[in-house]
């Protein structure tokens, strides 16, 4: 905590991200619930999860964009205002009668808000390295990566309870609050910012939309040239795929069976999610040190066994067991993250390291809004039970896949 009294600049960092993650996660519950209780709630369910998944796509070339840009403080200010005005529109759409096209006008609206804050996060990222010294930055990061898990957990059952006291048009307003308050703390921070830009990235490449787009594919080539490493890539893309296929997939069984519901469907949705972060924050504090000798391809192939497990225990309508393994996930997951980012650093050269790390990063992304697409379609269009013994085939055959391929 120390971190935090020694550099003031980056105390306003960590509270601009404390509370647009309260906002954020706040509404995320309310934006699930809201869409569980439509007619068609496997269809609705499907819309929300797609307009949270869809923009991590764009995260790599809104980060080239953000690198290209001058004036980042204005633009960081600007995107505040921006994400506020969204969500006050989401406040006056959602008061009217509930029907599909308005789901899809808000969930079009948390897709753009979505990307403006991708946007906005990357241009505040080069600042970091500047505000924070070298020897406290691992620690400054961790710190705030912590800060936001902790906030997320809380937020989501702060939402759950406040579900049962406002409306969704009032946590809607609060929502577009946070954002308004964001920008205010950008405003007090401005001078500084402009300030460090100037003096130490103010070099600026022409904006280009085709010199993105040769960015990105240069990268994927670059990726694909270490075959073995690229097989590890494609297993973790598919486990990235199917691990986020899970949480959309339960929302639309628990919105329809009471057999999986503690208390409400905010409270139970809650508590899975935050059961999960949970067990990603342990896993990333202790996990690494604890399992040093298990080789990444082994926790791959735990985390796809277990994730069979858990399809199962969605079978047999057993909530605690689902906790368990939705725990257990968790930890994994906290675990292997680190892992994989240390074996992209020991594999990749060093003058390739930011391209292939963007690469990595566009395939990685590209899996989850596609396998949420399937899954959910297949929900949909059959039913929950289909989907779920279609995920767990595909967890066990990537399982086979990543053991065969780590023989070789």
């Amino acid at each position: 905590m120390s971190i935090i009294k020694k550099y003031p600049l980056y105390q306003k960092i960590i509270l601009n991200n404390f509370i647009s993650t309260l906002g954020d996660s706040m509404y995320y519950i309310a934006l699930m619930t809201y869409a569980a209780q439509f007619t068609n709630s496997s269809l609705a369910i499907t819309i929300v999860s797609l307009s949270e998944s869809i923009p991590f796509i764009f995260a790599s070339p809104l980060g080239s964009l953000a690198d290209m840009s001058e004036n980042k403080a204005t633009k960081i200010f600007y995107s505040g205002l921006i994400r506020g005005a969204l969500y006050l529109s989401v406040g006056f759409l959602i008061g009217f009668q509930q029907s599909m096209m308005l789901l899809v006008g808000i969930s079009l609206i948390n897709f753009i808000s979505d990307n403006v804050g991708k946007f906005s996060n990357s241009l505040f990222f080069p600042f970091i390295p500047l505000i924070v010294e070298q020897d406290d930055l691992e620690e400054a990061q961790g710190l705030n990566g912590a800060i936001s898990n902790i906030v997320a957990i809380i937020a989501q059952f702060i939402g759950a309870y406040l579900l049962g006291i406002f409306s969704y048009q009032l946590l809607a307003i609060i929502n577009s609050m946070t954002f308004f308050a964001t920008a205010l703390i950008v405003l007090s921070m401005k001078k500084n910012l402009d300030t460090l830009e100037k003096e130490h990235l103010d070099k600026h490449e022409s904006i280009s939309l085709s010199a993105i787009w040769k960015q990105m594919v240069f990268a994927i080539k670059e990726t694909t040239k270490n075959k073995q490493f690229f097989k590890l890539i494609l297993v973790f893309a598919g486990l990235n795929g199917l691990s986020s296929a899970i949480s959309p997939l339960l929302s639309i069984i628990l919105a329809k069976d009471s057999a999986l519901i503690i208390d409400s469907f905010s409270f139970t949705f809650a508590l899975i999610q935050g059961l999960t972060s949970i067990g990603v924050i342990l896993g990333s504090l202790f996990g690494t040190k604890l399992f040093k000798k298990l080789e990444l391809e082994q926790f791959n192939q735990l985390i796809l066994f277990f994730m069979a497990l858990l399809v199962c225990s969605i079978l047999l309508k057993n909530i605690y067991l689902l906790l368990i393994f939705q725990f257990i996930l968790g930890l994994l997951i906290g675990i292997v993250n680190p892992k994989f980012n240390a074996k992209l650093m020991k594999e990749i050269p060093l003058d390739k390291l930011a391209t292939i790390a963007g690469g990595v990063s566009t395939l990685l992304m590209l899996f989850p809004p596609i396998t949420i697409f399937i899954f959910t379609t297949l929900a949909t269009a059959f039913s929950s039970n289909v989907s779920l013994v279609t995920l767990s085939i595909s967890c066990l055959l990537l399982c086979l896949y990543s053991f065969m391929s780590s023989k070789h």
